[in-house]
């Protein structure tokens, strides 16, 4: 407990609000914090990879190659130019080609009642889909839209049966758009040991323990080896954030490296070499936290419990 002990010391020192530590091994879990329900924000778009693992278990007629229109073709003739192009994989790497803001706050300059997945279509393409990555959280957004659609069943109910309750978490409460849609995104509420979980079914590629959770399995071991460039979505510049990105899952300095990534510090770094899962849960100052960089944290986790 002493790597914790002085690991959560020197975090507050950076100024962030840790909840929770927890570190995980194939023979030990070490835990400290209040195990506190929080926000943990974009992780949530990792927790829809892992959904869309369990959707192509079950729909195999389902290809990430697919154009994503092909789901919608209610939205044929509301298509700006080249969206028609749009992959799954195109999504899942954030390389839509949409520079879009996210309709998931409501200050911005647009009708936060709208159809989301309209407003998606008809956005206009400013380069090719599949060429430049760009971070926009309605990407992840209009995945969860593509398993509702198929399945006939909202994301976060999909995953009830499918994830939660076979990891003993109990179903969270997930924000949704107007029209009903799990965000997907963000504005999910679960616990660091919840996080710890998703974090170490990736270390053991769709698996959590002895628990097989008939996950596409070429799927998960995809999501950190079909790797895009990337870049900073905050204006930090670290060199963190350009180390590249899977299927909603960041690829970290390091060999075999990655992370699940919430802003305001959530993480869970998951370190293949050393077969180990570090898992940190943070309460984010809305107001400031973009004044400390979450990457420092992660520099303070590998220096601390990987090193």
């Amino acid at each position: 407990m002493k790597n914790i002990d002085c690991f959560i010391y020197e975090a507050i020192k950076k100024g962030f609000n840790i909840d929770s530590v927890c570190v995980q091994t194939p023979n030990s879990l070490q835990f400290a914090g209040n195990n506190n329900i929080i926000n943990v924000h974009s992780a949530a778009k990792t927790i829809t990879s892992l959904a869309f693992a369990l959707f192509l278990k079950e729909y195999r007629q389902i290809s990430i190659s697919d154009k994503i229109i092909s789901f919608f073709p209610e939205y044929n003739s509301c298509l700006s130019k080249n969206t028609e192009y749009i992959t799954i994989r195109d999504l899942l790497h954030m390389q839509s080609g949409k520079y879009i803001q996210s309709l998931f706050q409501k200050n911005i300059k647009q009708d936060w009642n709208q159809d989301w997945a309209k407003w998606f279509f008809e956005y206009p393409v400013e380069s090719l889909p599949g060429t430049y990555y760009y971070y926009s959280s309605h990407c992840c957004y209009m995945i969860g839209r593509i398993i509702a659609k198929i399945s006939q069943v909202d994301v976060n109910d999909f995953l009830e049966d499918r994830l939660w309750r076979p990891l003993a978490i109990n179903k969270p409460f997930w924000s949704k758009c107007p029209a009903g849609y799990t965000n997907c995104a963000g504005n999910l509420m679960i616990k660091c040991t919840d996080l710890a979980k998703i974090g170490w079914t990736i270390l053991n590629k769709g698996e959590y323990n002895s628990i097989d959770l008939n996950m596409e399995r070429n799927y998960v071991e995809n999501m950190y080896t079909d790797i895009v460039c990337s870049s900073d979505p905050f204006g930090w510049n670290d060199e963190e954030c350009n180390c590249g990105y899977g299927y909603f899952l960041w690829r970290c300095k390091g060999n075999k490296r990655f992370r699940i990534w919430g802003a305001g510090g959530n993480f869970s770094v998951i370190d293949f070499p050393t077969n180990k899962c570090i898992t940190i849960t943070a309460i984010r100052d809305e107001v400031n936290w973009k004044s400390h960089n979450d990457q420092d944290l992660l520099r303070l986790i590998v220096k601390m419990f990987l090193t």
